[in-house]
């Protein structure tokens, strides 16, 4: 139900949410399980993610043995909220159009020289979902502290504060 959400953010989706890839799944949940030889990278990547100490390998591999649904633009035209639609340029699940279409709030946001793996460490897509998301950092609260020439005795602000001083003088702080 969208009308419980205040704003939406995908990744990584396109037009594989109507279309599917029957082998890629195969190969994927192969993967997973340690049954694929791994010769491709996707498959390497989704074995090393499976290895990783918070990741569930049953439960991610009932996941993608249990049914799909077969979504059309019918379906998504009912999402309420805004949805921003962020997908790498290079992403195997592109293009996004007909995702973005069928939203009627729906923004999209093409991550230039991003492919599938690499889009939620991507500070583009970071940075859009915390504005989309009317989360950003506030900056300008950190400026004014570091330009205060007397600085509040609250000790997690001093090193911040030095620390934010010291990124201006060598300008590795873009802002």
């Amino acid at each position: 139900n969208s009308s419980k959400f205040r704003k939406l953010v995908v990744s990584g989706v396109g037009e594989n949410l109507f279309t599917r890839d029957y082998e890629r799944g195969k190969r994927i949940s192969e993967a997973i399980s340690g049954q694929n030889q791994l010769e491709d990278p996707e498959s390497q990547y989704f074995s090393q993610l499976a290895d990783a100490p918070d990741i569930n390998r049953e439960t991610v591999l009932q996941l993608m043995s249990s049914p799909m649904i077969d979504l059309d633009t019918d379906m998504i035209s009912k999402i309420e909220c805004p949805v921003l639609v962020a997908l790498g340029d290079r992403d195997f699940a592109g293009p996004a159009n007909r995702l973005v279409e069928a939203l009627p709030y729906g923004t999209y946001l093409e991550l230039r020289g991003v492919d599938h793996f690499a889009t939620p460490k991507d500070f583009s897509f970071i940075d859009a979902t915390l504005k989309f998301l009317d989360a950003e950092p506030k900056w300008w609260l950190i400026t004014v502290i570091a330009e205060s020439s007397e600085l509040p005795d609250r000790v997690a602000v001093k090193p911040l504060v030095a620390n934010y001083r010291q990124m201006l003088r060598t300008n590795d702080l873009l802002l």
